[in-house]
């Protein structure tokens, strides 16, 4: 899961940060996402799904340096509100250490 999510975010055009996230629901993989200067990839992913197929997912969140080591990536106040309203029962983020963390929401 983490390689499949950091090549999302190595594919990012933002020049400071680049973030990927992944949709998952029911052990499928439906969505693949990366940020852009206008939208970020918690955003962007759930934007590739229904609303029907957001609710009770698991979005994969990472972040990772230019050099592909991740960094952490627990999502902005922001989208875990959106994630949170868009029915997303949990987020696994990216720690600096390498290791994954996972908050319910």
């Amino acid at each position: 899961m983490i390689k499949a999510v950091a090549q999302a975010a190595s594919r990012s055009t933002h020049a400071k940060s680049r973030h990927g996230a992944m949709l998952v629901k029911g052990g499928r993989v439906l969505a693949l996402a990366w940020n852009s200067y206008s939208k970020h990839a918690e955003i962007a992913v759930m934007k590739q799904v229904t609303a029907d197929q957001c609710k009770r997912s698991i979005i994969w969140t990472v972040r990772i340096r230019k050099d592909g080591r991740l960094l952490l990536g627990l999502p902005c106040i922001s989208c875990l509100r959106d994630m949170q309203a868009a029915g997303v029962k949990m987020v696994w983020y990216s720690l600096a250490n390498g290791e994954m963390d996972w908050k319910y929401l």
